[in-house]
């Protein structure tokens, strides 16, 4: 998240939260993820949507800044949560070291 009123950072920032969320969306579809992985993705792609949202907040700190400080939080909630899913997904595989 950008602050204090970057707008080139933050228009930055805004653009690799959009990417990262079509990512998310496209992999949820996959035939390679099961149910638990699917769920996941679609967690990640929530969270890249709300850092695409604090980021296009971040550019009008005065108006949206206090209220989407706390979607920063909610995000990394979100993206632990989304990976665990995802990681649960498959199976453990064995080490060869």
């Amino acid at each position: 998240m950008v602050k204090g009123g970057n707008v080139t950072g933050g228009l930055l920032t805004l653009g690799a939260s959009i990417i990262s969320t079509i990512g998310f969306l496209r992999l949820n579809r996959s035939e390679v993820l099961g149910d638990p992985g699917q769920l996941g993705t679609g967690l990640l792609a929530i969270a890249a949507a709300l850092g695409a949202a604090g980021s296009l907040a971040s550019l009008l700190p005065f108006l949206l800044g206090p209220i989407f400080s706390s979607a920063d939080f909610v995000s990394l909630v979100l993206i632990i949560f989304g990976w665990a899913r995802v990681k649960a997904d498959f199976p453990e595989t064995q080490n060869p070291w």
